[in-house]
């Protein structure tokens, strides 16, 4: 099979959750399809393109458009019907790579990742095609507006909410098929549109990477992982200093909180203040930080789609304490592989349990890795992939005949 893939972010590294999947799908499809990748970069993400060279017959890389006038273009975009973030990718030369490629090569499928990335269906609509956009950003919008704390901030999400709500609607049904990692995400889009193909195909963890080390712990501790330039992770960590991690400190005053992860604003190193708490910034490998941390929180309360920061927790083998708005995209049983919390009260009795019951933890440790080894390979995504893109070859064909 001859797959054309267009990303909005470079694959390496794979170091957040879109170029993770992204690294993952190429480097499985890779071993029996040839690829050809049109990608959108930042900065310096040319330097990395050996890095997966290996994966793909050809490469083509597409600078994003500078983000010049930002605030200018935010308030125009307020009087357009489209979503603003499309506009980042709204490239004359990757439109003339879609019509080059297809024209040089013979492609069988074409493979569009992420939402801002379909507005360039019309380019590929006469081939078989999907749409990956993981996530309903309806979904994730609706659970964070109501969460800004900045006035403008709330109405601007708000507004790009009801932006998404209508061009997810309309677009993904456009496609032959539209990848989702769960099925709350799948619900979701059925509601905004019945018509829309839905495949659901969940994320993976390399289970050979991510396991257990057998490092010396350090108890008793707790740790929370993930870009803190996220609204997700900086409101969840926030949200869990103020209004959790006092009253574990109080039954356990020598508790340590290890926060890791890239870009932490000035109101998250302030923490830091706190002796007990501990953010690292960006790490090269986190595996040591979670292997010595005796519970992984999860205090996120917004967002859409399968936290892959919980599945690489949960391979490590390390029993989780989170909030249950965070798991429903995860096939996971409170009190068996995870400890679910619907409030603040809930969340700290979780910690508290687990802190004080080893038997418990290696339990929910344990089973939380055999879990993951069952359903959430990256080798099983690839399998329902290639499922799906057979799907919407023959969808095409019989669209065709027609």
């Amino acid at each position: 099979m001859k797959i054309l893939m267009i990303t909005e972010d470079f694959p390496y590294p794979p170091s957040d959750g879109v170029r993770l999947r992204v690294y993952h799908i190429l480097k499985g499809l890779s071993k029996r399809h040839e690829i050809t990748l049109l990608s959108f970069i930042d900065g310096n993400d040319k330097v990395n393109i050996d890095k997966i060279k290996s994966f793909c017959e050809h490469i083509e890389l597409i600078p994003k458009n500078p983000r010049k006038l930002l605030l200018l273009r935010v308030v125009l975009n307020l009087f357009e019907t489209e979503p603003f973030s499309l506009s980042t990718f709204n490239s004359k030369r990757i439109r003339q790579r879609i019509r080059k490629t297809l024209i040089q090569k013979k492609i069988d499928i074409v493979h569009l990742d992420m939402p801002n990335m379909a507005q360039f269906y019309e380019l590929v609509a006469h081939m078989p095609t999907v749409i990956d956009p993981r996530d309903s950003i309806t979904l994730n919008l609706r659970r964070r507006y109501p969460l800004e704390k900045n006035l403008f901030q709330k109405a601007y999400q708000y507004i790009q909410w009801k932006k998404w709500k209508r061009y997810e609607a309309e677009m993904y049904a456009k496609f032959d098929k539209c990848f989702v990692v769960s099925d709350v995400d799948a619900e979701e889009l059925r509601l905004l549109n019945s018509k829309i193909d839905i495949a659901i195909i969940p994320n993976g963890v390399d289970v050979d990477f991510f396991k257990p080390m057998r490092l010396k712990p350090d108890y008793p501790s707790l740790i929370f992982s993930g870009s803190m330039a996220s609204f997700q992770s900086y409101d969840a960590i926030t949200y869990f200093y103020k209004n959790i991690y006092g009253n574990v400190k109080a039954q356990v005053p020598n508790i340590k909180l290890y926060i890791v992860g890239k870009d932490p604003p000035q109101s998250v190193r302030d923490l830091t203040q706190d002796k007990s708490v501990i953010v690292t910034g960006f790490v090269e490998d986190i595996r040591p930080f979670i292997d010595r941390s005796t519970v992984y929180v999860c205090p996120i309360r917004s967002g859409s789609g399968i936290k892959n920061r919980l599945l690489e927790a949960m391979a490590m083998g390390k029993p989780i304490v989170a909030f249950t708005i965070s798991c429903k995209a995860l096939n996971v049983t409170h009190m068996e592989n995870i400890f679910l919390a619907d409030n603040c009260q809930e969340f700290t009795k979780g910690i508290i349990t687990l802190l004080s019951n080893q038997r418990l933890r290696e339990k929910m440790a344990d089973n939380a890795r055999q879990l993951v080894e069952k359903e959430y390979s990256w080798e099983k995504t690839v399998s329902i992939i290639k499922g799906a893109y057979e799907e919407a070859i023959r969808k095409k064909q019989n669209q065709v005949k027609k």
